[in-house]
């Protein structure tokens, strides 16, 4: 048996929790407030024209996936290609 004494659980204080959610909120909320105003809002005119640089149609959609999986098996390729000098040889039964 160890001599070491052992010390009783240290009970946290809830009241530090409450401290940093009230100063949260007294600088969060006005903070959003300033930020909201701060950001300056597109126009809706000026949205009625807008053209997205990626094509969100079902045929762009397509166009992802199919590069996605074309890229995944091209990279897992290699990765497998260049994992093999570091993979474990079993002997081969007879």
């Amino acid at each position: 048996m160890s001599d070491a004494v052992i010390a009783p659980p240290v009970q946290k204080s809830r009241k530090g929790r409450w401290i940093i959610l009230l100063v949260a909120i007294v600088l969060g909320i006005p903070g959003g407030f300033v930020l909201a105003h701060a950001i300056r809002v597109p126009l809706v005119k000026s949205l009625e024209n807008y053209q997205p640089a990626v094509p969100v149609t079902v045929e762009g959609i397509l166009y992802a996936g199919g590069g996605l999986l074309v890229g995944y098996l091209v990279l897992s390729g290699i990765w497998r290609f260049l994992a093999m000098p570091f993979r474990r040889r079993y002997p081969a039964y007879r």
